[in-house]
């Protein structure tokens, strides 16, 4: 067996089982079921926040790092998941910590989207927004608690912000209450990009 055949085994191996997870993840989103499951690359990242858009009805808050499509990029129904969420009224929240690159495709489609009058915002946080979420720990350096909620159910909250290692449920009001809340309670301390 020659590496090409390996390579080809080992990407067929992979799509599949990216298909199971996805499929996994959907199920779980319909059923709204109250199960905390994790979320372990940037492959399963997108496809997390792709179903969380599919089902969203009302709202979409996010904080995260930098906006330069690592995660949106991967999967192939991301954008069409957000166009769909906003046509439908959705609100979309989204504050960055890094700076903005505007070159990114992900900037240039909500950029697109905001043209469109979806409703859409991207903010910059200042250092009180960033002090509401930096997480103190003792054992290792500290790390910014970024996440996405939606609806007040749904939640992907990353406990590693380089690695995008996440815990994901479709049902946990009360910690998606909780950061929807943070959140609005400190978007007065950003500015507005979009």
């Amino acid at each position: 067996m020659n590496n090409n055949n390996i390579e080809e085994i080992l990407r067929e191996k992979e799509k599949s089982e990216l298909e199971f997870y996805r499929n996994y993840v959907d199920n779980l989103a319909k059923e709204k079921k109250d199960y905390q499951f994790p979320n372990s690359s940037q492959k399963h990242a997108s496809i997390v926040m792709s179903t969380i858009f599919k089902h969203a009805k009302k709202q979409v808050y996010i904080y995260d790092d930098n906006l330069n499509g690592d995660i949106a990029n991967y999967e192939p129904d991301f954008y069409d998941n957000v166009e769909t969420f906003l046509k439908n009224n959705g609100e979309l929240k989204i504050v960055i910590n890094n700076e903005i690159n505007e070159n990114t495709f992900i900037y240039f489609k909500l950029k697109e989207f905001k043209e469109k009058n979806y409703k859409v915002e991207l903010k910059k946080p200042n250092k009180n927004f960033i002090k509401a979420f930096l997480l103190k720990n003792e054992d290792k350096e500290d790390w910014y608690l970024y996440f996405t909620s939606a609806d007040n159910r749904m939640i992907r909250i990353e406990k590693d912000n380089k690695y995008k290692f996440a815990f994901c449920n479709f049902n946990d009001s009360e910690k998606s209450e909780k950061l929807i809340f943070k959140m609005e309670s400190n978007l007065q301390y950003c500015t507005e990009i979009l």
